[in-house]
């Protein structure tokens, strides 16, 4: 479970060995009172799909390991198809943003997303979520929580 604690960490913008929780440091109101909604929501959007796609990694890895090779490839389809909608998501919120900084990193954030899910193909390539360590996304999570505090 490795990937978990480090996917959530780099969604949040923190390290591997610390809290696994993704937050846009919306514990308080953002600086920008415009913002606060906003934030809010974008931090909903990173706790439900890094739960998404930690519930897939779960089922892909439970059944790799239980020789069941038809729903480890399965829980593969539905671990890039949870990418997709975050990234997705994200994009959405992005285009209703009116704050332009706001915006760039919403954008911003949802293209690190794709290039994250971008190396899982085959169940192989879970070896590198295993060892997921994104700098980008650990950027555009920094910059998000930077803009949400």
């Amino acid at each position: 479970m490795a990937v978990v604690t480090a996917l959530a960490a780099g969604c949040a913008g923190q390290s591997a060995g610390g809290t696994a929780t993704a937050s846009t440091g919306t514990g308080a109101s953002p600086r920008n009172s415009k913002l606060a909604q906003p934030c809010a929501d974008v931090q909903k959007t990173i706790n439900e799909s890094t739960t998404r796609f930690t519930g897939r990694l779960v089922e892909a890895v439970a059944a790799g390991e239980g020789g069941d090779t038809a729903g480890r490839d399965k829980a593969i389809v539905d671990i890039r198809a949870a990418f997709a909608d975050w990234s997705t998501e994200l994009r959405q919120q992005a285009d209703r943003a009116t704050d332009a900084e706001f915006k760039a990193v919403l954008t911003e954030y949802a293209g690190a997303v794709d290039a994250a899910i971008s190396r899982v193909h085959t169940p192989a390539d879970l070896d590198k979520l295993y060892t997921f360590d994104d700098q980008e996304l650990d950027t555009v999570a920094s910059r998000l929580a930077d803009l949400c505090q």
